[in-house]
C-alpha cells in the first residue's frame, strides 16, 4: 500500500465531519502553551488598551472644544525650562478664569516663542464652560493648535501600535476556531513541505496543500469549482509524519475559499467526528 493510500486510512474524510456549526475541543497533545501565551498577552495589553481608549476620548473631546468651546481670559503665572535627552523643554504655566473661578494649566512652546514671553502676560484659553478643566486648549502665542495636534497624533500612533497587539491577542487565536466551527469541508492533498529559517534562529514548519472549493457566484445557486493552493504552519511533530501527496481534509470559508486550514493539523477537533481522527 502506498504512503498516500495509507494516509487515507488515518485521516478524516470530509463526509465524516459533523456539519457546521461544529462542537470543538482542543486536540489531545496540543498542550495549553498557546492559550497561556494568548492570555498573558491579553493581560499585558489591558492597561495599554485603557490608555488607548482614553487617548481617543481626549482627542475627540479636544476637537469638540476647538469647534464649540469658548475663549476665556488667562495670564502666564510661571515660565520654566526643563532639560531633556533631546534638548530643553520650554514650559508655560498659565491660569485662566471661567465664571470668576481661576484654573491652572501648563503647555509647551518653542524656544523662540519662549524668549518673547513674560510672567503676567495675557495667555487666553479655549474651554468647554460646563467642564472648564476638561482638555483646555491654550490660545496664547505658540500654542494655537499644538496641543490639539499633539493629542491627535498621540491617539493615532498609540492605537495604531495597540491594534497589532489586539489582533495577535484576540483576533488571530479566534480565526482558526471560527473557521473550524463554521467552515465547509473538502478533500485536499499535501503538495510540499519546508522548514523555514527566521530571524534570531527561529524556524517554522510549513506545508503547502491544494484543494478544490465551490466559489459562490452572484445570481447563481450552483457556483463554480476552483482549485487553490495555500500554506499552513504546523507543529514539528506533525511535520515529521506528513508526506507529500498525503490526502487531508481542508476546512475553508464559504464566502472566501482562500481562507482555509488542514483539519488534521489544527489545534482543535470536532466532537463526534470520525473515530479515526
Amino acid at each position: 500500500m502506498t504512503s498516500a493510500a495509507t494516509a487515507i486510512d488515518h485521516n478524516c474524510r470530509p463526509g465524516d465531519l459533523p456539519l457546521p456549526p461544529r462542537r470543538l475541543q482542543r486536540r489531545p497533545g496540543r498542550g495549553c502553551g498557546p492559550l497561556a501565551e494568548s492570555w498573558l498577552l491579553r493581560l499585558f495589553i489591558l492597561p495599554h488598551t485603557i490608555i488607548g481608549i482614553g487617548a481617543i476620548a481626549a482627542a475627540l473631546f479636544s476637537v469638540f472644544v476647538w469647534l464649540f468651546g469658548a475663549d476665556v481670559p488667562g495670564r502666564i503665572t510661571k515660565l520654566d525650562i526643563t532639560p531633556g535627552k533631546k534638548g530643553d523643554y520650554y514650559y508655560v504655566h498659565y491660569a485662566y478664569t471661567v465664571d470668576g473661578i481661576e484654573y491652572a494649566n501648563t503647555t509647551t512652546v518653542s524656544s523662540d516663542i519662549y524668549g518673547s514671553l513674560r510672567v503676567g502676560q495675557a495667555y487666553d484659553a479655549r474651554v468647554f464652560r460646563p467642564v472648564p478643566t476638561w482638555m483646555p486648549l491654550p490660545r496664547g502665542p505658540g500654542s494655537s493648535a499644538s496641543t490639539l495636534l499633539g493629542l491627535l497624533f498621540f491617539a493615532l500612533f498609540w492605537n495604531g501600535l495597540l491594534s497589532i497587539g489586539l489582533w495577535m491577542a484576540w483576533v488571530a487565536p479566534w480565526r482558526p476556531w471560527l473557521l473550524l466551527r463554521h467552515g465547509l469541508a473538502t478533500a485536499g492533498a499535501v503538495l510540499g513541505k519546508e522548514v523555514r529559517r527566521g530571524n534570531k534562529g527561529a524556524t517554522s514548519h510549513v506545508v503547502r496543500y491544494g484543494y478544490a472549493a465551490t466559489v459562490a457566484e452572484e445570481g447563481s445557486l450552483a457556483g463554480r469549482r476552483e482549485t487553490f493552493e495555500r500554506e499552513m504552519n504546523i507543529t514539528p511533530e506533525d511535520y515529521v509524519s506528513v508526506t507529500v501527496g498525503q490526502p487531508v481534509t481542508v476546512i475553508y470559508r464559504a464566502r472566501k475559499p482562500k481562507r482555509s486550514l488542514i483539519y488534521e493539523f489544527a489545534d482543535y477537533e470536532a466532537v463526534d467526528s470520525c473515530a479515526s481522527c
